[in-house]
């Protein structure tokens, strides 16, 4: 499948976004700064816990919220990751009728595209009951929590302050893995928009699809580093464009014929 079909697909309503980290670069926070990294947040919420700033991210976690607390554990996460000024780029994106949208991001940017666009979004955790979730709404499914939604009780339990790589034995035991492998199996087309795939969960959901590489497209910056890259051939095509590059491709494929077989969503 060339581009131009799959973003026919997409404007149809029969494409998947997974968001990853790259989506939301170019966001500014609460704070006034551009979100943290995963090693930026473990070296700040070290600092912060009197630890030094080469601990691991879980370690950070597990020892600001045994120091200072879970109401100061959320005003952090909510202050690096709610979106204080998004990018056009990201409402071109949201612009799109996506069939779902998953992402491993803990912040709101989609969600404020969505907004800033006039259009609603419901945003998903793990913890949330999928038969309690209606069928006739947007969603984007947050696979490691949601800093906007956070309390007391979730904050150490909906948002998972782990390394990359310990990732998802959550995501992969959850309901929603179903959901996603049958939004991955009915999907005309899937784009994975700054996502590295360094998750092995991840990793081998997508590789229990047979036809999904050849509707899968990876938009990782024009020039991703080569390991990534090489991952990302594995299964799909490796776009050579940034999300900027990749929203106005969007943008003008919505001026193409777009798919009537948008169908019932699963």
């Amino acid at each position: 499948m060339d581009l131009e079909e799959a973003i026919r697909y997409a404007w149809g309503g029969r494409s998947v976004l997974f968001a990853g980290a790259g989506f939301s670069r170019g966001a500014i926070n609460l704070r006034g700064e551009p979100f943290k990294n995963g090693s930026q947040l473990a070296e700040h919420l070290a600092k912060m816990a009197g630890l030094p700033g080469s601990v691991g991210l879980e370690d950070a976690a597990e020892e600001f919220l045994s120091t200072l607390g879970a109401d100061a554990l959320m005003a952090e996460l909510q202050n690096e990751f709610k979106a204080k000024h998004i990018l056009p780029t990201h409402r071109q994106v949201a612009e799109v009728p996506w069939k779902r949208i998953y992402t491993t991001n803990y912040d709101d940017v989609i969600e404020v595209a969505y907004s800033a666009n006039g259009d609603s979004l419901t945003s998903i955790t793990l913890s949330d009951n999928i038969r309690d979730i209606p069928k006739d709404v947007s969603l984007c499914v947050h696979l490691n929590g949601y800093a906007g939604r956070l309390s007391r009780e979730t904050v150490s339990s909906d948002i998972k302050l782990t390394d990359t790589s310990y990732l998802t034995t959550t995501v992969a035991e959850s309901p929603w893995s179903v959901l996603f492998r049958q939004d991955l199996e009915s999907a005309q087309s899937v784009f994975f928009v700054g996502y590295s795939i360094w998750d092995l969960d991840i990793r081998r959901i997508l590789f229990e699809h047979e036809g999904l590489k050849n509707k899968s497209f990876f938009v990782l910056g024009s020039s991703p580093d080569p390991a990534i890259a090489r991952r990302a051939t594995r299964f799909g095509t490796l776009l050579n464009q940034d999300t900027e590059q990749f929203a106005s491709e969007l943008t003008a494929g919505e001026r193409g014929p777009r798919s009537e077989e948008s169908g019932p969503i699963p």
